[in-house]
C-alpha cells in the first residue's frame, strides 16, 4: 500500500531447510538482520524489509510432503499456499478447517508464524489448535525438529507453540504437521440482516445454543462495507437490500444432509421470531454458498478502493459495537 517500500539489498530463495540453517548461521554470525517472507499478505507491514535488511522469501519451499488419511495429518513445507492445502485435504475426503480470504495466497509458514485466526475459529480454533508438529531454524542455524504426527503426546515442552505466533522473533518455521479433520457432509449457508448490534451478540449466542457444534463460522459485516460492496464491486450481487446496520454470514457444517439444512432454518425462523433478524437468505446450492462468502471476502477487499490504512485487531464482543460507530 506504499506505506513501506524499501528495496531489499538482497533477496535469497532457498529451497530445503538445510539451506534456511546455512543462511541464519552466516547472517548471525555477521549480525545481518533478515525479513522472512510468506505469501505477503499480512496487515502489519512484517514482511516488509527495514532498512539493511535481506529478505528471505519461502517462494521455492512448497511441497506439500504427505497426506496421512490414517492419523489425518499432512506435512507442508512453509511456502505451500493455504488453498493448496485445503484442495489436498478436500481430495482425501478430509478438512483442513482454517480459512482466510487470502488463502489463494498467504502461506502456511506465514499463518502459523502470524497465528492467523480465520472464518472458522468459533469451531476449529485458532492456528495454533490446528498443528501437531513444526520444524524451525533458529537465529543461529540450529534446526528444531519437532516434526511428530502423534496426537497423544506429552513428551516434555511442547516446542511447537513457542514457535506459532511468535511471528519469526524465536525462529524461523520451515515445515509443519497440519492436523486434518473429518469433512463434513453437509455445509448450510445464511446472511442474515440484522437492525442493531445489540442484537448480533444474542443472533450469535441463539446459534450456538440451535446449532452446537454444527455451527461453522459466524460472521458480521457492518453497513458501510456492505454498501462499498454493493456500489464498487461490480461482478457481486449484494443478495440483501443495503439498508440494515449489520450483515451475519453463519455457517452450519454437520454429517446429517437429510437435516442440518432444516435445522438452520428452523433456527433463523425462532431467531427472527425473536425479534434478532430483519430478513435472511439461505444458499440452498454450492453455487449459491460461494456467492454469500464472495460477499464476506470482499468486505475486506473492497477497503482498499481509495487511500486505505489497514489493521488486523481483537476486541471483546461487548466493545465492538463502540468502535463499529
Amino acid at each position: 500500500m506504499g506505506a513501506r517500500a524499501i528495496r531489499p539489498p538482497l533477496l535469497l530463495r532457498p529451497e530445503f531447510t538445510s539451506q534456511v540453517s546455512q543462511i541464519l548461521a552466516l547472517c548471525h554470525a555477521h549480525k545481518q538482520p533478515i525479513a522472512p517472507q510468506g505469501g505477503m499478505t499480512g496487515l502489519v507491514s512484517a514482511a516488509a524489509p527495514l532498512e539493511g535488511e535481506i529478505a528471505l522469501s519461502f517462494e521455492r519451499m512448497k511441497s506439500v510432503i504427505e497426506v496421512d488419511p490414517v492419523t489425518a495429518t499432512m506435512t507442508v513445507e512453509a511456502g505451500v499456499e493455504l488453498q493448496t492445502i485445503q484442495e489436498q485435504a478436500d481430495a482425501h475426503s478430509l478438512l483442513f478447517p482454517l480459512d482466510l480470504g487470502a488463502r489463494g495466497s498467504c502461506t502456511i509458514g506465514g499463518n502459523l508464524s502470524t497465528n492467523a485466526g480465520g472464518n472458522r475459529v468459533i469451531r476449529y480454533g485458532m492456528t495454533r489448535d490446528l498443528v501437531i508438529g513444526v520444524e524451525a531454524v533458529l537465529a543461529d542455524g540450529t534446526v528444531i525438529d519437532c516434526l511428530r504426527k502423534l496426537r497423544k503426546n506429552n513428551t516434555g515442552y511442547d516446542l511447537k507453540q513457542l514457535f506459532i505466533g511468535s511471528e519469526g522473533t524465536l525462529g524461523v518455521i520451515t515445515r509443519a504437521v497440519l492436523k486434518l479433520s473429518a469433512k463434513p457432509s453437509s455445509q448450510s449457508v445464511a446472511l442474515c440482516g440484522v437492525r442493531s448490534f445489540s442484537d448480533v451478540p444474542r443472533l450469535l449466542m441463539h446459534m450456538q445454543s440451535e446449532l452446537g457444534a454444527n455451527l461453522s463460522a459466524f460472521e458480521v459485516i457492518w453497513n458501510n462495507a456492505y454498501r462499498l460492496i454493493d456500489e464498487k464491486v461490480t461482478h457481486i450481487t449484494v443478495p440483501l437490500a443495503t439498508g440494515y446496520a449489520f450483515y451475519v454470514l453463519i455457517e452450519s457444517m454437520g454429517n446429517n444432509p437429510d437435516t442440518d439444512g432444516e435445522q438452520l432454518v428452523s433456527s433463523l425462523g425462532s431467531a427472527s421470531d425473536a425479534g434478532l433478524v430483519a430478513e435472511a437468505i439461505i444458499a440452498d446450492s454450492d453455487v449459491k454458498i460461494a456467492n454469500l462468502w464472495a460477499v464476506r471476502d470482499w468486505a475486506a477487499e473492497v477497503m482498499g478502493i481509495g487511500f486505505m490504512h489497514a489493521y488486523d485487531v481483537s476486541l471483546d464482543i461487548a466493545d465492538m459495537g463502540y468502535f463499529g460507530d
